[in-house]
C-alpha cells in the first residue's frame, strides 16, 4: 500500500495544503503589519524631533502648542494631536479680527482618523491665520512647529 502523494508545496492532502497557504498568508500579513508599525514609529520619532527646544513654548496635552511672542500667541497642533488625527486633511479656520473667549473653539482639524478642536487658551482677537496652510495642508503634516502654525491670537488686556 502506498501513501498519499505529496503536492509541490510539500502538503500531503488538500487540507494541509490550505493550512500551509494560510500560514504563508498570515506571515505576509504580519510582515506588512510590522512595516506599517515601523513607518508610524518613524513618523512619530521624526515629529518628536521637530519639537522646538525652548522654554517659551507651552503644550496643551501635547495635542496643541502655543508660543507667546510679546502678548501675541502663535498656536498650532502638536505631535500627539497629529498622531491622534492620522494624516491631517483639512482645517476650518476662524475669521481674522474675530474676538474669542478663553475656551472658545478656534479651529476644527479633520484627519484620516478623527477630528480635533483647537480651543483658545485665553481671551483675545484673532490677528492672523496661516494662509499657506489653507493652500497646502501638508505644511502642517510636515512641519507643525514652525511653518505649520495655525492661528495668531492677541491676548486681551
Amino acid at each position: 500500500m502506498t501513501g498519499p502523494k505529496t503536492s509541490s508545496c510539500g502538503a500531503t492532502n488538500p487540507v494541509l495544503g490550505t493550512k500551509t497557504k494560510i500560514a504563508r498568508d498570515l506571515s505576509q500579513l504580519f510582515v506588512s503589519f510590522e512595516v506599517i508599525s515601523l513607518a508610524r514609529f518613524r513618523a512619530h520619532v521624526i515629529i518628536k524631533r521637530m519639537v522646538p527646544e525652548t522654554p517659551d513654548i507651552h503644550f496643551d496635552d501635547d495635542r496643541f502648542w502655543s508660543l507667546n511672542d510679546d502678548g501675541t500667541l502663535v498656536i498650532g497642533v502638536g505631535a500627539s494631536g497629529l498622531e491622534e488625527l492620522g494624516r491631517l486633511q483639512s482645517v476650518k479656520f476662524p475669521r481674522v479680527n474675530q474676538e474669542c473667549g478663553e475656551g472658545d473653539i478656534l479651529c476644527t482639524l479633520l484627519g484620516d482618523d478623527g477630528e480635533l478642536q483647537l480651543v483658545a487658551p485665553t481671551s483675545g482677537v484673532i490677528d492672523a491665520i496661516n494662509n499657506a496652510v489653507m493652500q497646502d495642508i501638508e505644511i502642517v503634516n510636515d512641519d507643525p512647529y514652525s511653518e505649520g502654525w495655525l492661528v495668531r491670537l492677541t491676548e486681551s488686556s
